[in-house]
């Protein structure tokens, strides 16, 4: 008798769990994410994925649901509706610069919180329910810029995409670049689908440059390289977070070797028991210790919808006041906080790939 009474308490014990864990499953705030899970740019949206997998098995308390963007605008405004209507949801999360900004068109005009992991510095203006939580493109690029002039370079030729993202670092750059007496002395436009540069490499190298720059997508970045190795190009090769990926070191080789890039990069110098836990965490789920920046930046995201949630920021309304009065915050990417037309403040690194490992150099 005592032993089913044991096993009928021990019964309602787990009852009592489920219905509270499907009571807060059922309240929690549904948040879509809208990311190229395949089409030629899913290398990026499956980066980020590991990131928000990793954070949402360490435990959230919001719902995710995942749409593939394929990287396409039409078809990540179909899923931006579904995710709405359909689902429900209350935040959108989006990725890349042309995406963000068809969906912030939208966005602006309801009370749905979108955040772009973007580059794109005219995409948190667009409303005050859109925050940037990725870079200042500007700032990338400016960054680098910084360095170049440093290093007392005067010349380069840029080779850069034509999307919004690419657009903003090169815009950073140029200003800063020229304004401290460097030239500019080529600039060429692509689209992410190109696959052939020598002609635009050879126009790029007759104009003499002291450096090539690169501002553009991972497969692009791949194809540019190689080709100016193909053509015996031998100049220096600067660029943006698009090199920062096994991947990218994987797929080049040799060619990887001596590439400078500024980017708003993992530290792995951080003193922070947060960051020794994302790398232990990162190397016993994905097998490596090199992290990519779209990895931890989506693991930030969903980090920083924790902390806000900690600190009663529980409706859409309560997270968009906590974001617009944000004092800063301690991320596995270092201290962030938000300027007033929503985009991210964070600090940006250069770095240098030397026998396939990411040196920071500044």
């Amino acid at each position: 008798m005592k032993k089913l009474i044991w096993i009928v308490g021990l019964l309602l014990i787990l009852v009592l769990v489920f219905v509270t864990y499907y009571s807060v499953q059922k309240n929690a705030i549904t948040v879509g994410v809208i990311i190229p899970l395949s089409g030629s740019v899913a290398d990026l949206g499956l980066q980020s994925k590991n990131g928000f997998d990793l954070a949402i098995n360490e435990g959230i308390e919001f719902e995710f649901i995942f749409e593939d963007s394929v990287g396409d605008k039409t078809a990540a405004i179909n899923a931006y509706n579904k995710l709405v209507s359909a689902d429900n949801a209350k935040i959108i999360i989006c990725q890349l610069g042309g995406v963000c900004d068809a969906l912030a068109d939208i966005a602006k005009d309801n009370d749905v919180i979108l955040l772009g992991l973007t580059s794109n510095d005219d995409f948190a203006v667009k409303g005050k329910n859109i925050f940037n939580v990725r870079a200042s493109g500007y700032g990338i690029g400016k960054r680098l810029a910084e360095y170049l002039i440093k290093e007392n370079y005067n010349s380069v030729a840029v080779l850069y995409n034509e999307e919004p993202t690419h657009a903003a670092i090169f815009k950073g750059f140029k200003n800063y670049f020229e304004e401290k007496g460097g030239k500019v002395v080529y600039s060429g436009l692509h689209k992410s689908d190109e696959k052939e540069f020598k002609t635009e490499l050879l126009k790029a190298n007759n104009e003499k440059p002291e450096g090539f720059v690169l501002f553009s997508r991972y497969g692009n970045l791949i194809n540019i390289i190689k080709q100016k190795e193909e053509l015996g190009i031998n100049l220096p090769i600067f660029s943006n977070t698009g090199v920062e990926s096994k991947e990218f070191i994987d797929s080049l080789g040799p060619l990887a070797n001596g590439i400078i890039f500024s980017s708003a990069s993992f530290d792995y110098d951080l003193d922070s028991d947060k960051v020794k836990y994302f790398i232990s965490l990162h190397e016993k789920m994905f097998g490596t210790d090199i992290i990519p920046f779209y990895t931890a930046n989506a693991y930030e995201v969903v980090d920083l919808l924790n902390y806000l949630k900690s600190k009663g920021c529980n409706t859409t309304k309560e997270i968009i006041s906590c974001l617009e009065n944000f004092g800063g915050y301690e991320s596995v990417l270092g201290k962030i906080s938000f300027d007033s037309d929503g985009g991210v403040i964070r600090n940006y690194l250069i770095y240098q790939i030397q026998d396939g490992a990411f040196v920071k150099l500044e």
